[in-house]
């Protein structure tokens, strides 16, 4: 199956999909100048509100407050709800990479081959392919004709313009600019983060008889710059195996991945077999053993300044179980285990959480949630429930 569009996509949340488990990409843009967004799932500003640390902060005092009426709203609102409306935690865009090429203004195709997770943009003078390996986890881009393809870092250090409740700009997280670094025809950048974090972005190159090749990453960091020169060269010995050698087993890892189960509908249902393997298609993409499962935007994120809707966080709800509903009913145990490893990774956050706000034993995830299972609050109605566990109980009791 194949999704294909005139000229242009507008949005970021319009592009072609692209995603491995971890990385993430998405192609948008006009076909002439176009943008790759590059987001990592487990990439993340993890600093939280000095109120999860109150004693007030439990459900002792949540009731309290609630049976108060008008008279404890406030103090409810400033426990309970106001901890969202910091910038953090949150999940961090990562880079883009801008694609020109030399053709007409304006006219051009995208389109992505859904059967091997490939997309593909087409001008009069250029053709760019791009995926995201699913078994090396980097992504590559082969290019056809005239075009050039350049790094871009996230507006980390751009002069905050507004100030939304689930919407901030990138530069109220207050970070400094990043290390950019050249060599080798490559180049990437590294970006200081919260907590004494780093991460890194890559773009590495090889000229072709008629256009290059190249390959890009996104890396968390643990031993700073060294550590990102070393991946660097890893992702330039990758550059000696050509891209229709390297797509292969990538697209090989897709075919099997469609094969482990089938869904026959008349021909006049096309439209919702199309929606049966897009949703098929998504869920591969942001789902993949030993990665974390998918958040509310997936592997992907906005690029447009801001950060994603709602932080990008982990919603126990509908938003998630719909996203994993069909996991196991379609025999994608890949998929399905990638959710109910990270429930089962959580237990000591789940443990903690219960008795400190609950007072409770036993294992208790906040509706709402960073990577690591601590609560963000926000409606505390329903940030805090744990109205979610019976769906969550019920996909682990089907695998286990």
């Amino acid at each position: 199956m194949k999704l294909s569009f005139e000229n242009r996509i507008p949005r970021w949340d319009e592009g072609l999909p692209l995603g491995n488990g971890i990385l993430g990409a998405l192609v948008w843009g006009n076909a002439d100048d176009f943008r790759i967004s590059l987001n990592r799932a487990d990439l993340w500003d993890l600093r939280r509100s000095d109120t999860f640390s109150s004693p007030k902060f439990n459900y002792r005092e949540y009731v309290r407050l609630a049976r108060a009426g008008k008279a404890g709203m406030g103090e409810f609102a400033s426990l309970f709800d106001a901890p969202y409306n910091l910038p953090f935690p949150t999940r961090i865009p990562a880079a883009a990479l801008r694609v020109l090429s030399d053709g007409d203004l304006g006219t051009g195709e995208f389109s992505l081959d859904v059967s091997r997770a490939e997309a593909t943009v087409r001008t009069s003078s250029a053709e760019v392919r791009v995926f995201t390996d699913a078994s090396e986890k980097y992504g590559r881009i082969l290019v056809s004709g005239s075009c050039r393809v350049q790094l871009l870092p996230p507006s980390f250090a751009q002069t905050a313009e507004k100030s939304e409740v689930v919407r901030h700009p990138l530069s109220s997280l207050g970070y400094p600019p990043c290390k950019r670094f050249a060599k080798n025809g490559g180049e990437w950048f590294v970006q200081e983060i919260s907590g004494g974090r780093a991460y890194a972005a890559f773009l590495c190159k090889k000229i072709t008889g008629d256009g290059a090749e190249y390959v890009f990453d996104v890396r968390p960091l643990t031993r700073g710059e060294e550590e990102a020169e070393e991946h660097f060269f890893r992702l330039l010995k990758a550059l000696e195996t050509p891209y229709v050698t390297a797509i292969r087993p990538h697209a090989g890892w897709w075919k099997k991945f469609f094969s482990e189960s089938r869904v026959s509908l008349p021909q006049e249902e096309k439209n919702l077999a199309r929606l049966h393997e897009l949703g098929e298609y998504f869920l591969a993409c942001c789902s993949r053993k030993n990665c974390p499962p998918m958040t509310l935007q997936g592997v992907w994120l906005a690029d447009d300044g801001d950060l994603p809707p709602w932080k990008g966080d982990y919603h126990l709800d509908l938003n998630l179980q719909y996203s994993y509903a069909s996991a196991f009913k379609f025999n994608h145990l890949e998929q399905g285990e990638c959710y109910t490893d990270f429930l089962l990774s959580l237990r000591p956050a789940a443990k903690k959480f219960a008795k400190d706000f609950f007072g409770a034993d036993g294992y208790i995830l906040p509706g709402v949630m960073d990577i690591e299972g601590n609560p963000m609050a926000g409606w505390g109605q329903y940030s805090l429930s744990p109205g979610n566990h019976p769906w969550n109980c019920l996909g682990l009791d089907e695998w286990l």
